[in-house]
């Protein structure tokens, strides 16, 4: 079978259907990948820039980047990176007022029983 890595704009097209040619195209990949044709893996950068596009590009509203990413991380046909903390991080993000980026790095911190070394006072907000 043959792998993937999944690229930022592939998802993107799909979730924003603003180039209807590309949104086809990105579906066709994802009805493969769930027909079991081909395989999809999707770094974890990938996630940080989607929240990012998300919000500053696209404007969405905090919820909707959650709802829409969510979605996507529940997807059992694609491969994840770090599919289990994005979705604890996704959790958080939804009740706190602050990045993305840092709660990932919190909620990692947390499920390898490691300090977080930062001067950033957002990590101050969230608990142990």
């Amino acid at each position: 079978m043959k792998q993937f890595l999944i690229d930022t704009n592939i998802i993107l097209r799909f979730f924003l259907q603003n180039n209807l040619k590309l949104a086809d195209q990105a579906e066709a990949y994802f009805q493969k990948a769930k027909a079991g044709k081909i395989s999809l893996f999707c770094p974890q950068i990938v996630i940080f820039e989607l929240v990012f596009v998300l919000e500053k590009v696209y404007q969405f509203e905090k919820g909707k980047v959650i709802a829409k990413l969510k979605s996507f991380l529940l997807t059992a046909y694609i491969e994840i990176e770090t599919r289990e903390i994005l979705l604890k991080a996704m959790k958080v993000y939804q009740k706190k007022k602050i990045d993305f980026v840092d709660i990932f790095l919190f909620v990692l911190a947390k499920e390898k029983s490691l300090e977080i070394l930062s001067f950033d006072r957002d990590f101050r907000k969230l608990k142990r």
